[in-house]
């Protein structure tokens, strides 16, 4: 036997009538599934592309948000800052000593450079 005798031999694809048809049934139900997947990709597109910043940026914005601040309140602040990015500078600079003396004056700028420097270092 040949191969177009095998095929002709097959007997035809047979489906209830009710399946043949296109309805407005399965038309809504494309379309459901159509947006649902299209939200999907909405929500992970929107997830994959956002902005992120980097350390450095979003120290520029903490220091900028606590220049606004009570000086205790910025002083806090900044000793916590100094604290995640440069720990081994806050004894340096005397920021618990200003901390917990309030007699104790310090600048926050040497800090806020400490800060800075320590996050140009940082990669994401």
């Amino acid at each position: 036997m040949t191969e177009a005798e095998l095929i002709n031999l097959l007997a035809p694809i047979r489906i209830p009538a009710r399946y043949a048809d296109f309805r407005l049934q399965d038309a809504l139900l494309a379309l459901s599934l159509g947006l649902i997947a299209g939200l999907i990709i909405a929500r992970l597109n929107s997830v994959l592309t956002q902005r992120r910043l980097r350390p450095i940026e979003e120290v520029q914005a903490q220091i900028a948000h606590l220049s606004r601040q009570a000086p205790d309140e910025r002083l806090v602040g900044l000793a916590e800052l100094l604290t995640r990015y440069a720990p081994e500078q806050v004894s340096q600079l005397n920021v618990d000593a200003a901390l917990y003396d309030p007699a104790q004056q310090i600048a926050p700028e040497p800090i806020e450079a400490a800060i800075r420097s320590a996050a140009k270092g940082r990669i994401a």
